[in-house]
């Protein structure tokens, strides 16, 4: 009845406050029973490495082997023999072009090669008279020399005329497009008969049957990291649940960049089978030359533009200013620090809780 009583002087007001005391209370009380109680935390040991660091791009599936075919007449088609994605093999006809431009080059060159072989011997008769009567004192020298003049002409436009109908008749026979190499046809465009092409046009490619490469585009920075011959490997990135991993090698680094970017062709392990056109992942791993102390990115803080770390130093903590060089988004190279040096005592945890001056127990070290 008494704490009933002294329950009800208080009222709810003071009831509620009562409550909210209790839990402070308890809190306090744990507070100072951990007042002096050492923290516990995570370390690793700063120590010298390889630092390993990763390139990935995404590549392009390309063929090994690739011919161009373009048109060397301007004409129509005539027949198209094969079909886009098919197989040939060397030497098959692929197309015909009908070209009536062309047909009329080589005739018209073909009369003009036959008018000036009838004019060069005219004028040789000319000269074998000409040169009798020079010796019988009825024409001058100066006659003959010119008839000499006009024959040499007359045979060396002859010359340029018959190679120029060898050429019209060369592209007169290649009307039909045969596989320079045995391989698969890829169109360019649709080849239908009917369709007018020019010269020079391209028409389709073949591609060789020896394999693949993965054709891939790297930063200017990132390529001059890498080198021929160098090991890469491939992954299918649309597929996420396959983590196969093939192997490769560098096998071209352009000499040029463009637009800030260099060509690299990947040479693909002969089990690597994708279709032509489709994209994959390409990773290259590079190595530092020179061995680096390193610590785990997750143990460098960043405050007001300056990187630092948390020591244990005899059981406290320092904060110590340090400058970091490469990484690999695993581990981070400490080029320079204040006493940061191998086998000192690095925290990788609770640095809401921490501060410098802080005792500290160790944990041990992962």
């Amino acid at each position: 009845m008494k704490n009933q009583n002294w329950l009800n002087r208080m009222g709810k007001p003071g009831y509620f406050l009562l409550l909210l005391a209790i839990p402070i209370l308890s809190l306090t009380i744990k507070n100072i029973g951990r007042k002096n109680e050492k923290q516990y935390i995570k370390t690793v040991t700063a120590k010298y490495d390889v630092l390993v660091s990763t390139i990935t791009s995404i590549g392009t599936v390309v063929p090994k082997t690739k011919m161009s075919i373009a048109a060397e007449l301007t004409g129509m088609i005539e027949e198209v023999f094969v079909e886009d994605g098919g197989m040939v093999e060397k030497g098959q006809q692929l197309l015909k072009i009908n070209s009536s431009l062309q047909h009329e080059k080589y005739l018209l060159t073909k009369k003009e090669v036959i008018q000036t072989q009838l004019e060069v011997e005219r004028v040789q008769k000319e000269l074998q008279r000409s040169e009798s009567l020079y010796k019988l004192n009825q024409i001058s020298e100066k006659e003959l020399d010119e008839l000499k003049r006009k024959l040499s002409a007359l045979r060396h436009v002859r010359t340029i005329t018959q190679q120029l109908l060898a050429l019209h008749q060369t592209k007169t026979e290649k009307t039909i497009i045969r596989a320079p190499m045995a391989g698969m046809i890829l169109f360019s465009w649709p080849l239908e008969k009917g369709i007018s092409v020019n010269s020079g046009q391209h028409l389709l490619s073949v591609v060789g049957a020896d394999g693949v490469n993965i054709e891939t585009y790297l930063n200017e920075d990132d390529a001059v990291k890498v080198k021929v011959g160098q090991e890469a490997f491939i992954k299918n990135h649309l597929l996420a649940a396959d983590s196969t991993l093939l192997k490769g090698t560098i096998s071209f680094i352009a000499p040029e960049i463009k637009r800030g970017l260099v060509k690299v062709i990947v040479h693909a392990d002969d089990n690597f089978h994708m279709r032509l056109g489709s994209s994959v992942e390409v990773k290259i791993h590079l190595s530092a030359l020179d061995r680096a102390l390193v610590l785990p990115v997750e143990a460098v803080r960043i405050f007001e533009e300056k990187t630092y770390v948390f020591t244990i130093e005899t059981g406290v903590v320092k904060k110590r200013q340090v400058v970091i060089g490469n990484n690999n988004h695993q581990f981070v190279e400490i080029i320079s620090g204040d006493k940061v040096v191998e086998g000192i005592k690095v925290i990788v945890s609770h640095f809401d809780e921490i501060s410098e001056g802080m005792e500290m127990e160790l944990h041990e070290d992962r």
